[in-house]
């Protein structure tokens, strides 16, 4: 076998592969003994029968596929020892030439950028100022208030915005029934505009146990099926409920029932601490993210346009899970949101490219400054783990076997964290 390699742009090498006459003939001749034992010819137990009447029998095409795979898997190997190669995917095949007599091809793997580093050390990067004011704590005190409203049936009135309307409904288009349309016992805030545009505001002046008819018209941007029709909705009105909101006093504030918290005033300084440290949580991880990306810009490497396809996509497959996990169709969500998926894929590669240059760099930063995590450390903090879930230490490394050196990395890429911070100026 003979074997060439060849650096190419942007991570990639070239491995060029020429099997040798006789070794592609013996490779045939292992996978075609194979198949023949497992070929059964009449009159003869499996493995026994004759070559030229096994031979017939034999798929000549699964033969050299098989010796084909074969000799891929030696010269994978072998490239992988030799030349210390460390392939971030699985690489891409070339098959120059392939029959009876010669078998020739190409392997590309993609690995780390060879990185070079810029300046890592004494940048300065300033936080930003926060504060807090009256209207930040204010939202936090009607949040809360809202969230322990209760509802009273209202009887012998009309129905307002605000109210909650408890609603049977069935949507027709033409005549005909849709799928989706139809509800009973339904709760509707009148006003909270969660159904389609144009629907609440007609059920507003209806009373309870009165029955009415509710045009609308899809808009173009839904889903496809019901997209621009119009529809009819044979909508009866149960009951209508009111919000009443709890006052706010000191005996409100002991029975929602926050820790070390009895008055009002304690409350609103409770909110205070709580917002400006969500805030100052905030600033610090963005003047982070500022100084680790203006130490990705300083340093020279390319990254391979795959990698950035794969984690683009990567990003694409997990947004669309939290779509469908919200209840809508990937497609559904791009036309309600008028979202161009080709700007998306865009937007996910220029985020993927970031990301992946920012995880080369910190890479390189440990690299170069020694930053290590024994696995004494990696105990450690299994160990926290483990108490904090009350589990045994060894119960638990069995669970996350899999995923011990995705958790080491982790710990390490935390500890090369530790290390900027403490080698620049944050202020």
């Amino acid at each position: 076998m003979k074997t060439n390699l060849e650096k190419l742009e942007k991570c990639q090498t070239k491995l060029s592969v020429v099997v040798e006459p006789e070794e592609w003939k013996n490779a045939q001749q292992k996978e075609f003994k194979k198949l023949a034992d497992q070929t059964t010819v009449p009159g003869f137990r499996k493995g026994h029968a004759p070559e030229n009447l096994v031979k017939s029998k034999v798929n000549h095409a699964e033969v050299l596929r098989r010796a084909a795979d074969a000799m891929i898997d030696v010269a994978y190997k072998n490239a992988i020892k030799e030349h210390q190669l460390k392939p971030y995917y699985q690489p891409e095949l070339n098959i120059v030439k392939m029959d009876d007599d010669q078998f020739e091809f190409d392997l590309t793997f993609i690995g780390a950028p060879t990185v070079k580093l810029g300046g890592y050390k004494d940048i300065e990067v300033k936080k930003d100022k926060v504060s807090v004011s009256d209207e930040d704590v204010q939202a936090k005190i009607d949040d809360l208030i809202q969230k322990n409203a209760e509802l009273e049936i209202v009887e012998d009135d009309i129905l307002e915005s605000g109210n909650t309307a408890v609603i049977d409904f069935e949507g027709f288009i033409d005549g005909v029934p849709f799928e989706g349309g139809k509800a009973e016992n339904f709760s509707l805030e009148i006003g909270s505009n969660t159904f389609v545009p144009g629907f609440e505001e007609q059920l507003i002046g209806m009373k309870s146990n009165e029955e009415s008819d509710i045009k609308i018209t899809f808009p173009q941007n839904y889903v496809e099926n019901l997209s621009g029709k119009e529809a009819t909705f044979k909508v009866k009105l149960h009951e209508i409920k009111r919000k009443v909101l709890p006052t706010l006093n000191d005996e409100f504030v002991k029975e929602v029932d926050i820790k070390d918290v009895n008055t009002v005033d304690e409350l609103k300084e409770h909110f205070k601490k709580e917002i400006q440290e969500r805030k100052e949580n905030e600033a610090s991880e963005k003047q982070l993210q500022e100084l680790i990306q203006l130490i990705s810009e300083k340093a020279e490497f390319e990254v391979s346009d795959k990698m950035i396809e794969e984690e683009a996509g990567y990003m694409i497959d997990n947004f669309k899970a939290r779509v469908e996990q919200n209840g809508l169709k990937y497609e559904d969500y791009l036309k309600m949101t008028n979202t161009d998926e080709t700007k998306l894929l865009q937007q996910a590669k220029d985020e993927a490219m970031k990301s992946l240059r920012q995880l080369f760099v910190l890479n390189e930063i440990g690299l170069v400054e020694n930053i290590t995590v024994s696995d004494e450390e990696v105990d450690e903090e299994l160990k926290k783990m483990a108490d904090l879930y009350h589990m045994n230490l060894d119960e638990l490394k069995k669970n996350i076997k899999d995923r011990i050196g995705q958790f080491k990395n982790d710990l390490r890429n935390n500890k090369i964290v530790k290390f900027l911070k403490e080698n620049n100026k944050l202020s």
